[in-house]
């Protein structure tokens, strides 16, 4: 499982290929002779093949004996150099590959990163301890973290054993005895060693999370390049959880335990393939890419547990070609029902393949583009999704931000909606009277010329009936023009870089159910109108804590 250790025939090549030159440099020998000298050669091969492991995919690789690295136990610093000694007498043949490419991830190109974590997945026996020893003690590695330290943690960790582990990190550090500090002090003490230096901890032999999520606070987070490497046999226990979010999982993930996971979060980093169809109970898949685009394969029908995939970084593609598309797995019956959360997805015409097998979607990520000749957005028709509630949609503006666009012609929204986010849409203001006719609308949010034009006439619309949250951020509008009758249950207003802004319109004082307003870097003209409204409310509610307004770097 996990990452896939070289073929060890070259050990026992280079044993073979030596005895036959020993009986190359003799004159030519008699059929018994060379009978002889063949069974002496394969006892040779014989006993370094019964001597070789096996991994998990069944390929031979020579490894060194467990060494006391490998079987538990602190190491400090002094006592790593011995050991680092007998694991380098013993190099698996072919794991040059493999430490160049863990050192490529612990090198910073001389920047100041976050702190990264880095992961070595793989089975029991497969050579992990011994691979992280080898990056542990490269050249690279000692030059260029100036703080080193090795930790093993092992299978019978739990938080009693939180208090060990930090003691032998700071007596990694500092070759010092702490077994008379407290719990917090020797948190403090950590902090105090690493903060403002640039340091590699290996935690070798994690069997799950928590080991993590105790010491974690520890660490500081400056961006200096900093890395932690851990090594683990992966046994989950408008908890079944595996969870890297801030770091990279490295290799080629295997399948092997993650037939149990539930939750799945980490960075897409250096993983090759995503092993969708042995995912089977996975009910959560939260990725970070690199990339802007994330294929999703076809397999992940086969993922029917699944509820939530998201994607902070990047955007989820999906296509299928015309031979694809009766192919099993792939015809229509092939659904995801379970699944409640999608985050985010390409809005373009190749992913409704995907899109229509998902019909019970309650919160939905779009990104989506314009298509140039008229500046429609590349809005997928969403009727059909009878449980939506949360909808986003964002897309890189292909064109001049001051250029208006408009929503597909005859685009009907589910009647279910109840938050909607709009970014970088740049639709004109009267476009937004499609959202009014949903009944069920509480909170929207407007990001990033989400909107375009100096004028919003609410006062020509039906309203917002039952519109709790609105927001404004980084948006050109000038004039807005509305009456209190349009937004009667409205609760929290937020203006945030609304830098045109004239004012808030004075009728928003008479709503009964206003409890905030938020004005940040916007015009004095606005900050102004929002304390008329203040007192308005004052006036009358006879309250004087009735609105709470928060002002802040408006300026004029």
């Amino acid at each position: 499982m996990g990452l896939k250790l070289p073929m060890g025939n070259d050990g026992w090549a280079d044993h073979a290929s030596s005895s036959l030159r020993e009986h190359q440099d003799h004159p030519p020998l008699d059929l018994e002779s060379v009978k002889k000298g063949m069974k002496t050669l394969a006892a040779k091969v014989n006993k370094i093949y019964d001597e070789n492991m096996y991994d998990i995919n069944g390929v031979a690789v020579k490894l060194p004996k467990q060494s006391s690295t490998e079987s538990g136990g602190g190491s400090s610093s002094s006592r790593g150099s011995n050991t680092s000694k007998v694991i380098k007498e013993k190099v698996v043949v072919g794991f040059e590959e493999e430490v160049n490419r863990l050192i490529y991830k612990l090198d910073d190109g001389g920047g100041c990163r976050p702190l990264e974590i880095i992961s070595i997945i793989g089975a029991g026996g497969s050579g992990k301890t011994t691979l992280a020893r080898e990056v542990y003690d490269h050249p690279f590695t000692s030059y260029t973290f100036e703080i080193r330290a090795w930790i093993d943690v092992s299978q019978d960790y739990d938080t009693t054993r939180r208090r060990d582990l930090l003691i032998r990190i700071l007596e990694s550090i500092t070759l010092r005895n702490f077994e008379n500090s407290s719990d917090d002090k020797l948190g403090e003490d950590i902090l105090r060693w690493l903060k403002g230096k640039k340091y590699l901890i290996v935690m070798d032999d994690i069997w799950g999370i928590e080991a993590w999520n105790d010491i974690q606070r520890s660490f500081p987070k400056e961006c200096m390049g900093s890395k932690v490497l851990f090594t683990s046999r992966l046994l989950v226990q408008l908890d079944r959880v595996l969870n890297f979010p801030s770091g990279s999982c490295y290799g080629e993930i295997g399948t092997g335990h993650l037939v149990h996971l539930r939750y799945l979060a980490y960075s897409f980093y250096g993983v090759r393939a995503l092993p969708f169809p042995y995912l089977l109970n996975l009910e959560t898949l939260n990725l970070k890419s690199p990339e802007k685009v994330i294929k999703l394969p076809r397999d992940i029908f086969k993922m029917v547990k699944l509820r939530h995939l998201y994607t902070k970084e990047g955007v989820f593609n999906f296509h299928l070609s015309r031979g694809e598309v009766g192919s099993i797995g792939c015809d229509r019956s092939s659904k995801l029902d379970n699944l409640q959360t999608l985050h985010q997805i390409c809005a373009c015409e190749a992913c409704r393949s995907f899109l229509i097998r998902t019909p019970n979607l309650r919160k939905l990520g779009l990104h989506g583009g314009v298509i140039p000749e008229d500046n429609v957005l590349r809005f997928p028709n969403l009727e059909c999704f009878k449980c939506l509630e949360t909808l986003t949609f964002t897309t890189k503006l292909a064109f001049d931000s001051t250029v208006e666009s408009t929503l597909p012609p005859g685009l009907k929204l589910p009647l279910t909606i109840t938050r909607i986010t709009l970014k970088n849409t740049c639709l004109k203001w009267e476009e937004l009277s499609l959202l009014q006719t949903l009944p069920s609308l509480e909170v929207l949010k407007l990001l990033d010329y989400a909107c375009c034009g100096p004028v919003w006439n609410t006062s020509e619309l039906n309203g917002f009936p039952e519109l709790k949250y609105l927001r404004f951020y980084d948006l050109d509008i000038k004039k807005w023009i509305a009456d209190d009758d349009k937004f009667p249950k409205l609760e929290v207003l937020v203006l945030e870089f609304c830098r045109e802004l004239e004012g808030i319109p004075i009728e928003f004082g008479n709503l009964n159910e206003l409890r905030e307003i938020k004005l940040e870097w916007c015009r004095g003209s606005a900050e102004e109108s929002a304390w008329k409204i203040l007192d308005e409310q004052r006036h009358i509610k006879l309250d004087d804590d009735c609105l709470n307004l928060i002002a802040i770097n408006n300026w004029g």
